[in-house]
């Protein structure tokens, strides 16, 4: 890669490890990785997990998105066992108990040290590293729905899946198109289309933020459930929740 090609940078913190291995199961296969990983990097005060994207956006710049959890401790096993039943299953297991192939196994892959391109977690004050807030400004356009059905169903056509972040008690923002776009060039890597989002209701199953939400196509009023978990047939998609995202207001 060239000195002079500027390189975008952009860090999501998730709200739980959880959110992160969804995501990772989810993105991987989309992103034809067969074989699912997510990083540890950790010193005397901070355990992090972390999944990386490349990219390129608009103006062919590459980027790196990171997805990444802060942790307290620090998880011994070496692979994790995903399933989204009925109730989401995560189990975290050794390699000798990876025998179940409707399940999706994720690595977990520790790392002592990175170059300062590829590193999130350090400030750069070189040329060639580009601010969130350029992103979100300039590669970035961004289309609000009416409602949350619509932006569901956008999102499941697609084949995506919706970042989700709470605004306040009673309302959150909804948006899909980051990482994976609805629409857009493909170019090596996925080059940014728009992000589409709305704002509306917490995702609650009782007091729980739910995993998913599923669309219902065929009843007469198009209806939304959310869940813990769902069946491979249906209409489904996955709910990641975030602490930040680099797309400026979103009102």
């Amino acid at each position: 890669m060239a000195n002079n090609v500027p390189i975008g940078k952009v860090v999501i913190k998730l709200n739980s490890l959880r959110d992160l291995i969804r995501l990772t199961a989810f993105l991987s296969p989309l992103l034809g990785i067969e074989r699912p990983y997510i990083f540890l990097i950790h010193n005397d005060e901070k355990r992090v997990y972390f999944f990386a994207i490349k990219q390129f956006a608009y103006g062919y710049k590459p980027l790196i998105i990171y997805f990444y959890h802060e942790a307290k401790k620090e998880i011994q096993k070496k692979y994790v066992e995903y399933s989204k039943n009925e109730v989401e299953q995560i189990r975290f297991i050794e390699s000798s108990e990876i025998r179940d192939p409707t399940k999706t196994y994720i690595a977990i892959y520790k790392v002592k040290k990175l170059n300062l391109i590829l590193d999130p977690f350090k400030e750069d004050i070189s040329k060639n590293i580009i601010s969130v807030s350029t992103l979100s400004q300039e590669w970035v356009p961004k289309i609000k729905f009416m409602n949350l059905n619509e932006l569901v169903r956008t999102a499941f056509v697609a084949r995506n899946l919706l970042m989700v972040q709470k605004l306040s008690e009673d309302k959150y923002i909804y948006f899909t198109g980051l990482p994976a776009p609805i629409t857009g060039l493909l170019i090596e890597e996925f080059i940014y289309g728009p992000v589409f989002y709305c704002i509306s209701d917490p995702p609650l199953v009782g007091d729980n933020l739910a995993f998913f939400v599923s669309y219902n196509e065929i009843a007469d009023e198009k209806k939304l459930e959310f869940k813990l978990g769902v069946d491979i047939l249906e209409n489904a998609v996955p709910l990641i929740y975030v602490k930040n995202h680099p797309l400026g207001a979103l009102s």
